[in-house]
């Protein structure tokens, strides 16, 4: 495995283990145990290195369960230390990129806003990047932007986390709209959240009631509205953008 493709590798493992963090899955607690036997550390200490001591306990956790996802599937490949350096680089990777495309807004409002969110993944599941864009209420003026890349997703995990995205930005504002419309071009995401349709999957019933959270919690009216996909050009270029970026 050359260099380049062992970190496109480790990058896209950082969205499915993040993914798994933030629902407390059992398959990460595995991942985690199976890195403490096969190292003989404490479970407790939760740090691999020096530098990870620097970390959340979030990222802390999630650097050392990728480092054992490495040793786990490539035993023959990465020592301890080439393991750990290449998650380090990875988790950083993801972090930066994260930083660079979250934008702020560049006026405040507090009017009627459109909230247009997208989820892209290329195989579904594959390679996954989320956006979303604040409008104005006549369309003629971008308040806010974001997108990030997942790592590999599937569309619907995407579509989701798109939506939570915006949301998470919206409920930042210092000047908070009078009334939000939100759009999206997933129709089942849209339904699922008017009740409308049930929703069967787990990891989307815990998205879902992430979404539903911040939409409670708004305080101000909103609507829900499905839209067609060219009407969500915008949040879709950002997606293919932030996608393109890692190739």
């Amino acid at each position: 495995m050359a260099a380049e493709s062992e970190l496109d590798f480790a990058s896209a493992l950082v969205g499915l283990l993040a993914q798994d963090l933030a629902t407390n899955s059992p398959q990460l607690f595995a991942w985690r145990e199976r890195f403490f036997l096969v190292l003989g550390v404490n479970p407790e200490l939760g740090t691999i290195d020096s530098q990870s001591a620097l970390l959340g306990g979030q990222e802390r956790a999630l650097l050392s369960t990728l480092a054992a996802v490495l040793l786990c599937v490539e035993p023959e490949r990465f020592s301890f230390s080439q393991a750990q350096a290449l998650a380090s680089k990875a988790l950083k990777g993801s972090q930066e990129m994260r930083a660079r495309q979250q934008k702020k807004p560049v006026i405040a409002h507090s009017g009627k806003l459109i909230l247009r969110s997208d989820g892209a993944s290329r195989g579904n599941p594959g390679q996954a990047a989320i956006a979303f864009v604040l409008l104005s209420e006549d369309e003629a003026v971008t308040l806010g932007s974001g997108s990030e890349y997942l790592g590999v997703s599937t569309n619907n995990q995407a579509e989701y986390k798109g939506l939570i995205l915006g949301l998470e930005f919206v409920s930042s504002l210092s000047a908070k709209p009078s009334a939000l419309l939100i759009q999206a071009d997933s129709e089942l995401m849209i339904k699922q959240l008017r009740g409308e349709y049930k929703v069967k999957d787990l990891t989307l019933a815990n998205l879902k009631n992430k979404a539903s959270g911040l939409l409670g919690g708004l305080g101000f009216p909103y609507k829900l509205e499905h839209i067609r996909r060219e009407k969500n050009k915008l949040a879709d270029a950002l997606c293919n953008e932030c996608l393109d970026g890692r190739g």
